[in-house]
C-alpha cells in the first residue's frame, strides 16, 4: 500500500509528462486532464477506507471541479492583468499560483456541507467545466507555437511535478480517515499537475497562450467527468477493477473522440 501511495501518481505524471514534452503544451494540457492524481488517490481511499467512502469522496470530487474551474479562471485573469503592469514573470507565475490555489481552497470550504445526488453533482462539474472554457478568451484548437522549457529546467520541473504528486496522494490519503469523505473529494482535483503545464506555458510563452492551453484542459477534464461519475455510482455495485476499468475506459473514449473532433475541425 505504501508504495502504491508513492509511486503510482508520481509515475502517471511523469508519463503524461513526457507525452506532454514531446507533442507540445496543448498534449500537456489533455494528458494533466486525466486522472493521473485524483485517480491514484480515489484508489486509495477504496482500498484503505473501504467502497462506500470512496464512492462518496467521487460524487465530492465531482463538486470540486467548480473551484478547479475557478483556479484557471483566476489564473488567465491574474496573468493578463500582471502582464498589464510589467510584473516580472516569474513573480506572475508566483503571484498566480499562489492566488489561485488560495481560491480553490476559498470555494472547497464552502462547498463542503453541500450534500447533493451524484446525478447533481455531475451537473454541476459538468456546467462548472462548460462556463469556464465560454469565459476564456481564444480557441482550444488554435494554432500556437509550441515552445517548451529547455531540457535542463524542464527535468527539475518534472521532478517537482511528480513530488507534488506523490505528496498529494500521501498527504490526502493520510489524513481522509479524519477529513471524511466530503473533504477528501473535494481536495483530490487541486491542481498539481495542471499548475506545473499552465506555470509552464505562462513562463515559456506568456499570458497569451493560457486561455488556449486552460480552454484546452477544461474541454479535456469532460472525460474526467465520466471516470468520476462511474466511480461515484458504481464502486460498491460494480466492484473496485470493473468500476475503475470502466470509469478509465470511459475517460480514454471521451479524449480519443475529443481529439478527432479537433483533428476535424483542423
Amino acid at each position: 500500500m505504501l508504495l502504491l501511495r508513492l509511486l503510482l501518481a508520481p509515475s502517471l505524471v511523469g508519463l503524461a509528462s513526457l507525452a506532454g514534452r514531446r507533442y507540445g503544451p496543448r498534449m500537456a494540457g489533455m494528458a494533466a486532464a486525466l486522472p493521473i492524481v485524483a485517480g491514484p488517490i480515489l484508489l486509495v481511499l477504496s482500498l484503505q477506507q473501504g467502497l462506500a467512502f470512496a464512492q462518496a469522496a467521487s460524487a465530492s470530487t465531482l463538486l470540486g471541479l467548480l473551484p478547479l474551474t475557478a483556479f484557471c479562471l483566476a489564473y488567465a485573469g491574474l496573468a493578463r492583468l500582471s502582464a498589464l503592469r510589467a510584473v516580472a514573470r516569474w513573480k506572475a507565475v508566483l503571484i498566480c499560483l499562489g492566488l489561485g490555489w488560495l481560491l480553490f481552497f476559498c470555494i472547497a470550504r464552502l462547498l463542503l456541507p453541500v450534500r447533493l445526488p451524484v446525478w447533481a453533482c455531475g451537473l454541476v462539474g459538468l456546467a462548472a467545466l462548460l462556463l469556464g472554457q465560454a469565459l476564456l478568451p481564444g480557441r482550444s484548437d488554435a494554432p500556437m507555437d509550441e515552445k517548451s522549457l529547455p531540457r535542463q529546467a524542464w527535468a527539475l520541473e518534472l521532478a517537482l511535478r511528480m513530488a507534488l504528486a506523490g505528496a498529494m496522494v500521501l498527504g490526502l490519503t493520510g489524513l481522509a480517515r479524519a477529513l471524511g469523505p466530503a473533504w477528501s473529494g473535494l481536495l483530490a482535483p487541486f491542481p498539481v499537475a495542471s499548475s506545473v503545464v499552465v506555470a509552464d506555458c505562462h513562463w515559456s510563452q506568456g499570458p497569451a497562450a493560457l486561455g488556449q492551453v486552460l480552454k484546452g484542459f477544461l474541454q479535456a477534464m469532460l472525460g474526467f467527468v465520466a471516470f468520476l461519475i462511474i466511480l461515484a455510482l458504481g464502486l460498491q455495485s460494480l466492484g473496485l477493477a470493473w468500476a475503475f476499468g470502466l470509469g478509465l475506459a470511459a475517460c480514454l473514449l471521451a479524449q480519443a473522440l475529443l481529439m478527432l473532433w479537433r483533428h476535424e475541425r483542423g
